[in-house]
C-alpha cells in the first residue's frame, strides 16, 4: 500500500515543484537540429537531475525538481558532449532554451592500444584513451538503460535453452519459445553493490545462478571501482573493432567477471559485450564460460539489446586416492567441466508505444523527417515513396514518417506533396541505405512553392499576376496529351471620357502541354475572367473560364479532350 500510494503522488503534476524546460539542440553555423541526442540536466555537483532525448525536430522536454541552477549537456555518440551556461531554476514558468554544439566528431580510429596488463586503470582520467572509449561506450549504455527502465518498446523474442559440449561448439539438445509484446529486460541482474560484494556467481541450493551485467551494473560506481579497463585491437572476426577490456582488482576473490566493449572506431557506437566468469574456483579449460550482449541503437538515440546468451558450466566431481593403495585412505576432488548450458534471446520484432514496428529481424526500415527548405518546419501530408518498390508513408503533422520491411541496399525515396503536385513539380529523388534489422533515419526537405514556380512558369512569373496551372488527359484512356495548345484569352475593358464610353479589350496568350500533359502560365491579368481554348490534333476542342481574383492566385484545371467523331 506504502508502494502504490508513492507512485500515484510522484504521478501527479500538480503536486510537483521545479521548473520545466523546452528546448531544442542545432549544430553550430547552421542551425540544422539534432535528432537522438541525449539531452541531461546536472547540478552544480555533476548530479543528473533529468535525462531525456532530442527528436526528429531537434525538440527536448523535461523538468527540474529541485531549485539553484543547472546546465544541460548534450551526449552524442560519436561526438564531443557540449554543456550550457549554467541555468537557473525560477518559478513555475517554461524555460525556454536553445543549445548550439559543435560539430567535434570523436576519432577513436589509431588511438594508441595498451600491450600488458600494468596499463589497466580503474577510472582512467579525462584526455587518456582509455577514457575517451570508456565515455563512448558509456553513452550507449546510458541510453540502453534508461530504454529499459523506461519501458520505451514492446519487444517479440525468441528464448531458447541449448545443451552443448564441453567446448560450446556442439548442440546436443535445444528447445525454444517466442514471447510476445514483453517489456521486460533482456536477463535479470542483482544491484551493483550485491554482485560486487557476493559475486556473479552464487549458490542457489543444489546450484548456482550465473548473473550477467546489465547496463546499470557496468555504469554503477561499485564496478568502476572494482574493475580497470584498457585498450585492445580486435582481431579475427573482431579485426576493425576497438576493444575496452575490463577485469577486477587483484584485490576480488569472489566470482567475477572480466570481458570487451566492443565499439566500431569510426562511428564510435557500442557494438556488443563479451564476458567470462573469473576466481570460480575451479579451472574451465578451454570452455567458453561467460556470455554475450549485442547492442542496436536507433536514431531516435534509444538502445537496447538485440540478442544475448549466457553459457553456464556442467560440472561433475570426481574424486582420486592420493596414493595407489586403496582402502580407507583420502581422496582428492576435482571438478571437471563436461559440458555448457546456454540460455539467450533474439528480438525478433521491436514495437513502440502505439504499436508499430519499429525494428524487424531480416528486414531494413528507413524512418525520418519532411521539412520546409526555406524555414525548416515539418511538413504534413506530404508523401515519401520507394521508387522502385512503390511502398508509401505519409507524413503526420510532426513532419514523421516510416518505411518498413525493406531488404538490404540503396533505395531512391521520392517525396511529394499536393501543393507542389499541383504546380507540375513531380519530386526529387534521395538516395538512403536500408540495412537489414536496423533503421536508417534521414531528413528529407520539400522544395518551396516560389523555387518550383520558377522552374516551371511560362509567362512574365508569379510575381506579375495570376498562375494558370493544369493537366490535359484522353477522356478515354485517362492518357496524358503532349504537346496541346492551351489558348488563354483576358477580357479587359477601357473606359474613355467624352463619347468613347466602354471598349472591349481581347488578349491572348499560347502555352503547350508537356509530355505529361501538364501545362502552366503564370502572369495572367487579375480580377478578370480568362477563356480557356485547349484543342489537339484528333481531338474535340475543349472550353473553359476561370476567374483570376488577385495576384498569385493559382486556378488548376483539369481537362479531359474527348476523340473527333467524323460523320458515317
Amino acid at each position: 500500500m506504502v508502494s502504490m500510494f508513492l507512485l500515484l503522488a510522484v504521478g501527479h503534476p500538480t503536486a510537483l515543484s521545479g521548473q520545466w524546460v523546452r528546448g531544442t539542440l542545432v549544430e553550430l553555423g547552421t542551425g540544422t537540429p539534432i535528432e537522438g541526442a541525449a539531452i541531461v540536466a546536472l547540478d552544480p555537483d555533476d548530479r543528473r537531475l533529468a535525462w531525456t532525448l532530442t527528436d526528429a525536430l531537434g525538440r527536448f522536454f523535461f523538468r527540474v525538481r529541485t531549485s539553484g541552477s543547472f546546465v544541460i549537456r548534450s551526449d552524442r555518440i560519436g561526438h564531443t558532449s557540449t554543456r550550457s551556461e549554467p541555468l537557473e531554476v525560477g518559478a513555475a514558468d517554461t524555460l525556454v532554451y536553445r543549445l548550439e554544439v559543435p560539430l567535434d566528431a570523436i576519432k577513436l580510429v589509431g588511438l594508441t592500444v595498451e600491450g600488458s596488463s600494468r596499463d589497466c586503470r580503474i577510472r582512467p582520467e579525462e584526455g587518456v584513451a582509455t577514457a575517451r572509449v570508456w565515455e563512448e561506450a558509456r553513452k550507449a549504455l546510458e541510453a540502453a538503460a534508461q530504454t529499459s527502465r523506461r519501458g520505451i518498446y514492446q519487444f517479440m523474442v525468441r528464448h531458447h535453452d541449448r545443451e552443448l559440449d564441453n567446448r560450446g561448439r556442439k548442440i546436443l539438445k535445444e528447445t525454444s519459445r517466442i514471447d510476445r509484446l514483453v517489456k521486460a529486460r533482456p536477463f535479470k541482474s542483482l544491484e551493483a553493490s550485491r554482485l560486487i560484494e557476493e559475486g556473479f556467481v552464487q549458490p542457489d541450493g543444489d546450484g548456482f545462478i550465473y548473473y550477467a551485467p546489465d547496463a546499470d551494473v557496468l555504469l554503477s560506481d561499485e564496478f568502476l571501482d572494482s574493475h580497470c579497463m584498457k585498450l585492445r585491437e580486435g582481431d579475427g572476426e573482431d579485426e576493425g573493432l576497438l576493444g575496452l577490456e575490463f577485469e577486477p582488482t587483484e584485490d576480488r576473490s569472489v566470482p567475477d567477471i572480466s570481458g570487451t566493449l566492443w565499439l566500431e572506431p569510426v562511428s564510435a557506437k557500442l557494438q556488443r559485450l563479451e564476458f567470462r566468469y573469473e576466481n570460480l574456483g575451479y579451472s574451465v579449460g578451454r570452455a567458453p564460460i561467460g556470455g554475450t550482449v549485442v547492442f542496436a541503437g536507433l536514431p531516435n538515440g534509444t538502445w537496447f539489446v538485440t540478442n544475448w546468451a549466457i553459457r553456464m558450466p556442467n560440472l561433475v566431481e570426481e574424486r582420486t586416492p592420493l596414493t595407489s593403495i586403496s582402502g580407507g585412505l583420502p581422496t582428492r576432488s576435482t571438478i571437471r567441466v563436461v559440458g555448457i548450458h546456454e540460455e539467450g534471446a533474439l528480438v525478433l520484432q521491436v514495437r513502440n508505444a502505439r504499436g508499430d514496428v519499429v525494428v524487424e529481424a531480416g528486414a531494413g526500415t528507413i524512418t525520418g523527417v519532411v521539412v520546409e527548405e526555406d524555414d525548416e518546419t515539418p511538413v504534413s501530408d506530404a508523401l515519401v515513396s520507394v521508387w522502385i518498390t512503390g511502398q508509401q508513408a505519409i507524413t503526420g503533422s510532426d513532419g514523421l514518417f516510416r518505411l518498413g520491411s525493406l531488404g538490404d541496399g540503396t533505395y531512391d525515396l521520392l517525396v511529394t506533396h499536393p501543393s507542389l503536385t499541383s504546380l507540375g513539380h513531380g519530386g526529387e529523388l534521395t538516395p538512403v541505405r536500408a540495412v537489414s534489422g536496423e533503421v536508417t533515419s534521414v531528413r528529407l526537405t520539400l522544395p518551396s512553392q516560389k523555387r518550383i514556380l520558377e522552374e516551371v512558369c511560362v509567362g512574365p512569373g508569379p510575381d506579375r499576376g495570376g498562375i494558370i496551372a493544369g493537366w490535359v488527359k484522353h477522356s478515354e484512356t485517362d492518357e496524358p496529351i503532349g504537346d496541346a495548345s492551351v489558348l488563354l484569352t483576358t477580357t479587359t475593358f477601357m473606359i474613355f471620357g467624352g463619347e468613347g464610353g466602354i471598349r472591349e479589350q481581347r488578349s491572348g496568350v499560347e502555352a503547350l502541354t508537356r509530355d505529361d500533359g501538364f501545362f502552366i502560365y503564370c502572369g495572367t491579368a487579375v480580377q478578370a475572367d480568362v477563356d480557356i481554348e485547349v484543342t489537339a490534333e484528333g481531338m474535340t476542342a475543349w472550353k473553359g473560364v476561370v476567374e483570376i481574383p488577385h495576384k498569385g492566385y493559382v486556378a488548376h484545371v483539369a481537362v479531359r479532350l474527348e476523340p473527333e467523331r467524323k460523320d458515317p
